[in-house]
Parts: structure tokens; sequence; C-alpha cells
């Protein structure tokens, strides 16, 4: 009988261990009542600052708090480390299935405002605080090795857009005053053999429009059909620059992260009042620490004052063994009692 016993016994199971059977939802560390980090008090703290008038020293009313804490660094990057970059990517892919359901140049439109404000967002990182700072060396190397040419190209397929729809009787209206704005000086691509821009405004009125991208399906069949053929066959470029200039700013926000915590602990031109409030986050931090503690604490009251658990004795791991005979044993092997094991 022992020759033929070769079925291994099915109750094999690797087994759990005490801490393995914990309920993630009882450990006091599952929620904090406060779980916002220092990033998320200095953007509260910008966003706040909106809401509070200032007044001049001649007691007149002239804006809010804010410009006292946007153009820090530390605000810059907090803001920046703090983007719902996901949220760009599910209103890009909402605007494309809006587009895929109607190739209108109104839905084309939207598509070309998510896209610009990708580059607005990238451009406000670049305020002069940010100079002489990591973030703002990694910047130029993104906008000289390839966002001023996405830019470039953007603009042109903008102006092609507009050009193309305006024949066909629909206009492509865009935000005109944003795409007009002054964006910083290293956005601008110099061609060579002419003379160096100097200025946005020129520079955006010497970008020529690129008609080519949208194919010629003039007097192909209706108006609906020539616009949702053109625009179809455009596509491809737009989403292209939508793709590189979204991986970019990706790599931005994962940068700013880092960046963060160094102008926190080693920056040394905060202003005096941008400093204080630094530094009051700072030790906020250690009240938020102890305000963290009342979760563990009214557990602990729970279960001890109110259903008055008694913890147990420790008591030591133990495992069953089943033991099984190598196929070449045939004579049976004898475990003493006390034998100890790996």
């Amino acid at each position: 009988m022992m020759d033929s016993c070769y079925q291994l016994n099915p109750l094999q199971r690797q087994g759990t261990s005490q801490s393995q059977r914990t309920l993630p939802s009882l450990l006091p560390s599952y929620i904090s009542i406060d779980e916002r980090d220092i990033a998320d008090l200095i953007c509260f703290a910008d966003n706040y600052g909106k809401l509070l008038a200032y007044y001049n020293d001649r007691n007149q009313l002239d804006g809010d708090w804010q410009d006292f804490i946007k153009f820090d660094l530390s605000t810059i990057l907090a803001k920046l480390a703090k983007t719902d970059a996901q949220a760009i990517q599910d209103g890009y892919q909402k605007a494309e299935e809006n587009l895929r359901q109607a190739l209108t140049w109104s839905n084309y439109k939207t598509l070309f405002d998510l896209i610009f404000d990708v580059f607005l967002k990238i451009e406000a990182i670049n305020a002069p605080t940010i100079l002489n700072t990591p973030i703002k060396d990694n910047l130029d190397q993104e906008i000289e090795g390839s966002l001023k040419y996405q830019l470039q190209k953007f603009l042109a397929y903008e102006k092609g857009a507009r050009q193309l729809s305006g024949n066909m009787g629909s206009p492509f209206e865009v935000r005109t005053t944003q795409l007009t704005q002054q964006f910083s000086l290293s956005w601008i691509v110099q061609s060579e053999g002419m003379s160096e821009i100097t200025n946005w405004q020129e520079y955006y009125q010497q970008i020529q429009a690129n008609i080519g991208i949208y194919g010629n399906f003039i007097n192909s069949g209706t108006d609906e059909d020539q616009i949702a053929q053109s625009i179809d066959y455009s596509f491809p470029f737009v989403e292209a620059i939508f793709n590189k200039v979204y991986e970019t700013y990706l790599r931005l926000i994962d940068q700013a992260k880092v960046y963060l915590q160094e102008s926190l602990n080693n920056y040394p031109n905060h202003k005096a009042h941008n400093t204080l409030l630094l530094a009051f986050f700072h030790l906020f931090a250690y009240i938020q620490a102890e305000l963290n503690k009342l979760t563990k604490k009214h557990l602990d009251f729970y279960f001890r004052q109110v259903l008055q658990l008694q913890k147990k004795s420790a008591q030591p791991d133990s495992v069953y063994l089943l033991v099984q005979l190598a196929k070449n044993q045939t004579d049976g092997h004898l475990i003493k009692a006390g034998t100890e094991l790996k």
C-alpha cells in the first residue's frame, strides 16, 4: 500500500499569520482627521488669499492678498505638484468622444481650447521667482527641446482651421485674446536669415496658417461632409501635439514633487512674509500629528471602555504539519517527538 501512495494530500494551504488577518479599516492609520500635507496647506492659503480684500495705505480697496503668496517658489511648486493631471486627460478624452460623434468645427474648437490650456499651464510656471532653480532649468530644457516647436505647429494648425472653417461658412471661433497673449521669449522659434523677433505679438502674426493637414476635400460633397473629412484627416496631427505636451506636463509635475521639499528646506530667497507662513505650516504639522492620534484614542476607548474587551495573552504561532514519504522510501521513516524543523 505504501508503494502505491503517490497522491499529494489536497489539504495544503500557505496559511496566514495573525497580522495578515487584521482588517485595514480597523487600523488607526487607515484614515486621518487631517490628511493634508504642506503642499495642500500652501494651495489652501493661495486660494484663501483670493477671498481677503487688500486695502492700501490710503485705505482703498486694492485687490486681494493672493499676490503675497502665489509668486513664492514653494507656492508655484506646490500648485504644480497638486495638479490633477488625470482630470486633463479625462477632459481631453471626453472632448475627443464628442468630436467623434459629431465632426464639427464647434467640437474641434473645444479640443483646441483644451490643448492650448496645457500650454498656458506650463507658461504659468515660468515666473521670475523660479530663476536659478532646478525647475527653471528643466522647464527651459523642455521648451527649447520640444515645446516651442509644438506650440508653433499648434498655432499654425489653429490658423489653418480658422481660415478653412471661414471658407466653409462655419467660423472656427477661438480665444483670440489668449492665443495672442504674451508668452516668454523662450517660446519663440527664431527663423534663419531673419532679424531676431523680441515681441510675442509680432511672432504670432508671422506664423503662417497650415491648411495642409486638413486635406483637400473641397467639392467632395456637402459642406457637412467636407468639414467632417477635413477634421478627421487632421485629427492625428492635433492629437500628436496633445500627447507630447501632456507627457511634458506630467514630467514637470513629478519634478515639482521632488523640488518642493528642497525649496522648503534650502531655498534662501523666500520673502519674509512667505518665510513666516511656511514656518507656521511647519509648526502646524505637530498639531496635525496630535490631532490625528484621536482616531487611535477613539478606537481604544470603544474597545476597552464601551465593549469592555480585554487583551488576551500572547500566544506563540502554531502550525499543522502533513508529512509525506519520499517516493523512493519503502520502509517508512521514524520522526521522533521533539524533532526541530526549519
